[in-house]
Parts: C-alpha cells; structure tokens; sequence
C-alpha cells in the first residue's frame, strides 16, 4: 500500500463520518425538542459523564484523550 492508498482509506472513512456526524447532529436535535415539549432541562451532565466514559471505553487507551475530547466537543 502508497500513501495514495492510505489517502483515499481516510477519505472514504471521512466520507462516512460526515454522514453519521449529520445524522447525530439531527437526532440530538429531536431530543432537544422532545424535552423542550415535555418541561425537561436540555443539557444533562449526568448523560454527558455517562457518554463520555462509554465513548472512552469503547477505544483504545491511546486513543481515549482524542476520543473523548471529540464528544466534549460534539
């Protein structure tokens, strides 16, 4: 395998990574109505912890910093 290769790997996964972040992005926003329609707070830090750490467990031990500061961000 070429660097080329190994390039158009990443884009294919960045490709899909875009998709799924879109559609996250649109889920999150029908649970933020949800909430909003039913009285409840939007932002839940205990769910936050919660995702954090399963986000960190689901990657490698040298990936977990990048990992979880992704879904901070996201």
């Amino acid at each position: 395998m070429d660097l080329t290769d190994y390039r158009k790997r990443i884009d294919e996964i960045d490709e899909r990574l875009a998709a799924l972040f879109e559609e996250r992005l649109d889920i999150a926003a029908d649970v933020a109505e949800y909430k909003r329609e039913n009285r409840m707070p939007v932002y839940d830090p205990a769910r936050e912890r919660e995702k954090l750490r399963d986000v960190g467990d689901r990657v490698r031990e040298d990936t977990r910093p990048y990992a979880e500061k992704l879904y901070s961000t996201i």
